[in-house]
């Protein structure tokens, strides 16, 4: 569960409930994850869950911090 990409993908599978039923709290506990450890993507992909407000209070700062460290 170390693996960045992994966590990732994980994310993605609950968040759109592709194999798993979906679940946005466990998407958001993967993506945090992938962020974490490195992964761009979870990274973007977690701003955008604080943007939308879900499995998370609804949140721009955060949004926005999140996503800026896809670019670093």
């Amino acid at each position: 569960m170390n693996d960045g990409l992994g966590c990732f993908n994980l994310g993605v599978m609950y968040d759109k409930g592709k194999g798993v039923k979906q679940d946005d709290f466990k998407a958001v506990k993967f993506y945090q994850k992938a962020c974490d450890l490195n992964d761009g993507k979870g990274c973007s992909n977690l701003g955008i869950m604080y943007r939308k407000g879900k499995g998370v209070k609804q949140d721009d700062f955060k949004a926005v911090k999140f996503s800026k460290r896809l670019v670093i």
